[in-house]
């Protein structure tokens, strides 16, 4: 399996799945790539940030906060999460926001 990485080599030992605004601290820039190259089993940590964009979950693929503190989330996600078929995926220590739609579907 080949991975598009923002760095040459993955420095974060047992994590496959690090999603950061900079290219220089993780292995891809956006959560939708990262779920695009994850497969059940897989946990994607996301770094401090707000990320705008709309994402389809993928069953037994986990979204994890990096640094989490559930009472006051470190990371916002903006935009829909949609969710088909069937099985679970997590989603821990995030923030969910939408503007006028339905943030999970």
């Amino acid at each position: 399996m080949t991975f598009t990485h923002a760095l040459p080599t993955n420095n974060y030992g047992p994590a496959k799945f690090i999603v950061s605004a900079s290219v220089a601290q993780g292995t891809h820039t956006t959560i939708a790539t990262a779920l695009t190259s994850a497969s059940s089993g897989d946990t994607i940590f996301i770094r401090p940030g707000t990320y705008t964009e709309n994402l389809t979950l993928k069953a037994g693929v986990n979204l994890t906060a990096l640094i989490g503190d559930e009472m006051t989330p470190n990371v916002t996600i903006t935009g829909k999460a949609t969710f088909t078929g069937s099985g679970t995926c997590s989603i821990s220590g995030i923030r969910l926001t939408t503007n006028s739609d339905f943030v999970l579907v």
